[in-house]
């Protein structure tokens, strides 16, 4: 490789540091290394206002702002509910999946797409899905009637 493939490859490097590309952490031992179980992924504020309101309802470890798996004779605060990383494993394994939403926007799922109707994202069952399942009866419902009301206007002539 020439120099200038090294300084692009850096660049590129630096550039998704900066962004939320996430490809990894800095200060991971191995940087290839499967990120859903050694990298803990970096969380939005937005993303972690949900993750912490999902760990109030659905995790059976949280009690009243600790973690029972945690503790071992005094109470352990939560760990994930005071973080900006998804560094819990119970957490990501078994209540993260049931919130497919969040789920793929943390974790970078394909198939995620946001709605252009209403800006929405929704898990696409296709890869020609352009609406989520609330703005899909709309629109087809909007579609027949200008096709229907077009049908009838050349019957009529």
């Amino acid at each position: 490789m020439t120099q200038d493939n090294y300084k692009l490859k850096d660049l590129e490097k630096q550039f998704k540091d900066k962004t939320g590309g996430r490809p990894w952490r800095k200060d991971c031992p191995n940087h290839r290394c499967n990120r859903e179980r050694r990298c803990s992924l970096y969380l939005s504020p937005r993303q972690r206002r949900k993750v912490n309101a999902l760990i109030r309802t659905s995790c059976c470890n949280y009690d009243r702002g600790n973690c029972i798996a945690l503790d071992d004779g005094e109470p352990c605060v939560c760990v994930q509910s005071i973080s900006y990383t998804l560094c819990c494993t119970w957490f990501r394994d078994w209540v993260l999946p049931g919130t497919p939403i969040l789920y793929s926007e943390i974790m970078e799922v394909k198939g995620v797409k946001r709605c252009v109707e209403c800006g929405a994202l929704f898990q696409a069952k296709s890869n020609r899905a352009k609406y989520c399942a609330e703005c899909a009866c709309q629109v087809h419902r909007r579609q027949k009637t200008a096709s229907d009301r077009k049908r009838r206007s050349r019957n009529d002539k």
